[in-house]
Protein backbone atom coordinates (compact mmCIF):
# COMPACT_ATOMS: atom_id res chain seq x y z
CA UNK A 1 0.00 0.00 0.00
CA UNK A 2 2.78 2.45 0.72
CA UNK A 3 4.71 1.52 -2.30
CA UNK A 4 1.21 2.28 -4.39
CA UNK A 5 1.25 5.66 -2.51
CA UNK A 6 4.38 6.79 -3.13
CA UNK A 7 4.22 5.69 -7.10
CA UNK A 8 0.96 7.83 -7.03
CA UNK A 9 2.67 11.22 -5.29
CA UNK A 10 5.48 10.34 -7.76
CA UNK A 11 3.61 10.27 -10.71
CA UNK A 12 1.55 13.35 -9.39
CA UNK A 13 4.75 15.12 -9.13
CA UNK A 14 5.97 14.24 -12.58
CA UNK A 15 2.74 15.48 -14.19
CA UNK A 16 2.89 18.72 -12.44
CA UNK A 17 6.62 19.59 -13.38
CA UNK A 18 5.98 18.76 -17.03
CA UNK A 19 2.89 21.05 -16.84
CA UNK A 20 4.65 24.04 -15.67
CA UNK A 21 7.67 23.01 -18.49
CA UNK A 22 4.98 23.62 -21.03
CA UNK A 23 4.77 27.36 -19.85
CA UNK A 24 0.65 27.50 -18.82
CA UNK A 25 -0.28 25.31 -22.03
CA UNK A 26 -2.79 23.29 -19.63
CA UNK A 27 -4.17 26.42 -18.38
CA UNK A 28 -5.42 27.14 -21.53
CA UNK A 29 -7.51 23.98 -22.36
CA UNK A 30 -11.42 24.45 -22.64
CA UNK A 31 -11.43 28.00 -23.30
CA UNK A 32 -12.50 26.98 -26.78
CA UNK A 33 -13.72 30.31 -28.46
CA UNK A 34 -14.79 30.38 -32.44
CA UNK A 35 -13.85 33.88 -32.39
CA UNK A 36 -10.47 32.96 -32.11
CA UNK A 37 -9.87 31.01 -35.11
CA UNK A 38 -8.67 33.41 -38.19
CA UNK A 39 -8.77 36.53 -35.52
CA UNK A 40 -4.96 35.78 -34.76
CA UNK A 41 -1.86 34.27 -36.65
CA UNK A 42 0.73 33.51 -34.36
CA UNK A 43 4.15 33.37 -35.90
CA UNK A 44 6.39 30.23 -34.53
CA UNK A 45 9.61 28.05 -35.32
CA UNK A 46 10.29 30.81 -37.99
CA UNK A 47 7.46 30.27 -39.93
CA UNK A 48 3.73 31.89 -40.59
CA UNK A 49 1.55 29.13 -38.68
CA UNK A 50 -2.30 28.50 -39.46
CA UNK A 51 -4.56 30.44 -37.62
CA UNK A 52 -5.56 29.46 -34.25
CA UNK A 53 -6.57 26.66 -33.77
CA UNK A 54 -10.48 26.34 -31.97
CA UNK A 55 -9.47 24.09 -29.28
CA UNK A 56 -6.68 25.93 -27.72
CA UNK A 57 -5.15 22.57 -25.86
CA UNK A 58 -3.88 21.36 -28.64
CA UNK A 59 0.40 21.00 -28.11
CA UNK A 60 2.56 21.92 -30.62
CA UNK A 61 6.03 20.18 -29.76
CA UNK A 62 8.47 19.55 -27.02
CA UNK A 63 9.34 21.84 -25.12
CA UNK A 64 6.03 24.31 -26.16
CA UNK A 65 2.84 24.37 -26.87
CA UNK A 66 -0.04 27.14 -26.50
CA UNK A 67 -0.46 29.14 -23.89
CA UNK A 68 -2.36 32.47 -23.62
CA UNK A 69 -1.75 36.13 -22.09
CA UNK A 70 -4.09 38.64 -21.28
CA UNK A 71 -6.69 36.54 -23.66
CA UNK A 72 -3.96 36.59 -26.69
CA UNK A 73 -2.81 33.09 -27.74
CA UNK A 74 1.02 32.13 -28.39
CA UNK A 75 2.60 29.24 -30.04
CA UNK A 76 5.94 29.11 -28.56
CA UNK A 77 9.08 26.80 -28.27
CA UNK A 78 12.73 26.53 -28.80
CA UNK A 79 14.43 28.03 -30.45
CA UNK A 80 13.50 31.49 -30.38
CA UNK A 81 11.40 33.41 -33.35
CA UNK A 82 14.10 36.12 -32.75
CA UNK A 83 17.25 37.15 -30.64
CA UNK A 84 19.84 39.45 -30.37
CA UNK A 85 23.15 39.41 -28.15
CA UNK A 86 26.31 40.32 -28.24
CA UNK A 87 27.99 36.97 -28.35
CA UNK A 88 26.53 37.06 -32.02
CA UNK A 89 28.23 40.32 -32.41
CA UNK A 90 31.70 39.37 -30.96
CA UNK A 91 31.37 36.47 -33.30
CA UNK A 92 31.28 38.53 -36.06
CA UNK A 93 27.30 38.40 -36.97
CA UNK A 94 24.16 40.46 -36.91
CA UNK A 95 23.67 41.01 -33.71
CA UNK A 96 20.41 40.43 -34.23
CA UNK A 97 18.17 38.00 -36.35
CA UNK A 98 14.52 37.15 -36.84
CA UNK A 99 14.26 33.01 -37.45
CA UNK A 100 11.95 33.54 -40.26
CA UNK A 101 10.86 34.90 -43.66
CA UNK A 102 9.91 38.57 -43.81
CA UNK A 103 6.72 38.00 -46.54
CA UNK A 104 3.77 36.43 -46.34
CA UNK A 105 1.99 38.23 -43.95
CA UNK A 106 -1.61 37.75 -44.65
CA UNK A 107 -4.27 40.87 -45.23
CA UNK A 108 -3.60 43.94 -42.27
CA UNK A 109 -3.32 43.64 -38.24
CA UNK A 110 -4.72 45.71 -35.80
CA UNK A 111 -1.39 44.72 -32.95
CA UNK A 112 1.41 42.74 -32.44
CA UNK A 113 1.45 40.74 -29.05
CA UNK A 114 4.80 39.23 -28.50
CA UNK A 115 6.49 37.25 -25.73
CA UNK A 116 10.08 38.30 -24.62
CA UNK A 117 12.93 38.52 -22.21
CA UNK A 118 16.18 39.48 -21.22
CA UNK A 119 19.13 37.14 -20.59
CA UNK A 120 22.63 37.94 -18.58
CA UNK A 121 20.95 41.23 -17.48
CA UNK A 122 20.43 41.04 -13.90
CA UNK A 123 22.58 44.02 -13.20
CA UNK A 124 20.77 46.37 -16.12
CA UNK A 125 18.83 49.11 -14.04
CA UNK A 126 14.75 49.87 -14.76
CA UNK A 127 14.41 51.93 -17.53
CA UNK A 128 17.61 50.65 -19.58
CA UNK A 129 16.51 50.49 -23.01
CA UNK A 130 17.82 47.25 -24.31
CA UNK A 131 16.41 45.84 -27.68
CA UNK A 132 13.13 47.12 -29.74
CA UNK A 133 10.79 45.04 -31.94
CA UNK A 134 10.16 47.15 -34.73
CA UNK A 135 7.21 46.28 -37.84
CA UNK A 136 8.28 47.41 -40.76
CA UNK A 137 5.34 47.90 -43.91
CA UNK A 138 5.54 47.79 -47.28
CA UNK A 139 5.25 51.81 -47.59
CA UNK A 140 8.76 51.63 -45.51
CA UNK A 141 7.33 53.44 -42.07
CA UNK A 142 7.40 51.58 -38.88
CA UNK A 143 6.30 51.09 -35.77
CA UNK A 144 8.67 50.74 -33.21
CA UNK A 145 8.75 49.40 -29.38
CA UNK A 146 11.18 49.79 -26.73
CA UNK A 147 11.93 46.55 -24.78
CA UNK A 148 12.66 48.50 -21.37
CA UNK A 149 14.29 46.45 -18.23
CA UNK A 150 12.14 46.38 -16.15
CA UNK A 151 8.95 48.17 -17.82
CA UNK A 152 7.95 45.64 -19.83
CA UNK A 153 10.42 42.91 -20.02
CA UNK A 154 13.09 41.88 -17.69
CA UNK A 155 15.73 39.16 -16.45
CA UNK A 156 14.73 35.35 -18.19
CA UNK A 157 16.09 33.66 -14.72
CA UNK A 158 15.01 36.39 -12.23
CA UNK A 159 14.19 34.24 -9.93
CA UNK A 160 17.35 32.26 -10.22
CA UNK A 161 19.86 35.52 -9.78
CA UNK A 162 21.38 36.71 -6.05
CA UNK A 163 18.42 39.53 -4.80
CA UNK A 164 22.07 41.34 -4.37
CA UNK A 165 22.39 41.37 -8.03
CA UNK A 166 19.13 42.93 -9.10
CA UNK A 167 18.97 46.17 -10.70
CA UNK A 168 15.66 46.32 -12.08
CA UNK A 169 12.20 45.37 -11.24
CA UNK A 170 9.96 42.46 -12.71
CA UNK A 171 6.72 43.05 -13.57
CA UNK A 172 3.97 40.13 -13.81
CA UNK A 173 5.33 37.42 -16.07
CA UNK A 174 3.46 36.33 -18.69
CA UNK A 175 4.21 32.34 -18.22
CA UNK A 176 7.08 30.73 -16.77
CA UNK A 177 8.84 27.08 -17.20
CA UNK A 178 10.53 24.82 -14.78
CA UNK A 179 13.81 24.25 -15.79
CA UNK A 180 15.42 21.11 -13.77
CA UNK A 181 18.94 19.07 -14.15
CA UNK A 182 21.22 17.07 -11.73
CA UNK A 183 22.56 20.63 -10.19
CA UNK A 184 19.80 22.82 -9.61
CA UNK A 185 15.83 23.57 -10.26
CA UNK A 186 14.60 26.93 -11.32
CA UNK A 187 12.03 28.67 -13.11
CA UNK A 188 12.67 30.92 -16.20
CA UNK A 189 10.28 34.07 -17.37
CA UNK A 190 8.42 35.26 -20.43
CA UNK A 191 6.62 39.18 -20.85
CA UNK A 192 3.69 39.69 -22.57
CA UNK A 193 4.45 43.46 -24.52
CA UNK A 194 2.15 44.99 -27.00
CA UNK A 195 2.49 47.12 -30.19
CA UNK A 196 -0.34 48.79 -31.91
CA UNK A 197 -0.48 48.88 -35.60
CA UNK A 198 -0.79 50.82 -39.17
CA UNK A 199 -3.64 49.58 -40.84
CA UNK A 200 -0.84 48.72 -43.66
CA UNK A 201 0.02 45.49 -45.30
CA UNK A 202 3.38 44.40 -43.06
CA UNK A 203 6.91 43.55 -44.69
CA UNK A 204 8.86 42.14 -41.77
CA UNK A 205 9.10 42.37 -38.38
CA UNK A 206 12.72 42.69 -36.92
CA UNK A 207 14.62 42.77 -33.27
CA UNK A 208 16.87 45.35 -32.50
CA UNK A 209 19.74 46.16 -30.20
CA UNK A 210 21.53 49.38 -30.14
CA UNK A 211 24.98 49.39 -29.74
CA UNK A 212 25.36 50.66 -26.90
CA UNK A 213 24.24 47.25 -25.23
CA UNK A 214 27.48 45.43 -25.97
CA UNK A 215 29.60 47.72 -24.32
CA UNK A 216 31.88 46.67 -22.01
CA UNK A 217 29.91 46.92 -17.85
CA UNK A 218 30.77 45.59 -14.60
CA UNK A 219 28.62 43.47 -12.87
CA UNK A 220 27.80 43.30 -9.12
CA UNK A 221 30.98 40.44 -8.57
CA UNK A 222 33.16 43.41 -9.75
CA UNK A 223 34.10 41.58 -13.05
CA UNK A 224 33.61 43.71 -16.48
CA UNK A 225 31.00 41.71 -18.67
CA UNK A 226 29.46 42.84 -22.28
CA UNK A 227 27.27 39.72 -22.60
CA UNK A 228 23.74 40.49 -23.19
CA UNK A 229 20.51 38.83 -24.34
CA UNK A 230 17.03 39.93 -26.04
CA UNK A 231 14.79 37.10 -26.69
CA UNK A 232 11.44 36.98 -28.57
CA UNK A 233 10.01 33.95 -28.08
CA UNK A 234 6.87 34.19 -29.51
CA UNK A 235 4.60 36.64 -31.76
CA UNK A 236 0.91 36.66 -32.30
CA UNK A 237 0.00 39.08 -34.57
CA UNK A 238 -4.04 40.14 -34.19
CA UNK A 239 -7.02 41.44 -37.09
Amino acid sequence: MKRAERMRRNLALVASLVALALCGAQAAIGQQDSSLAGRFVCIYRGTLSEPVPEDLGIEWGWPGGITTSQGVPFLYSYPDVGICSCARLEAGLPPCYMNRPSTDFPGVFARLDALTYLGFAADLPSGYLAGQLAVVYEDGSESVLDLVAGVNTAEFEYGRVTQACLRHTQMPPACSEYISNRETAFFVYYYHVTLDLEPKSIAAIEARMPEYACSPRTGCDGVEKTALQVGINAITLER
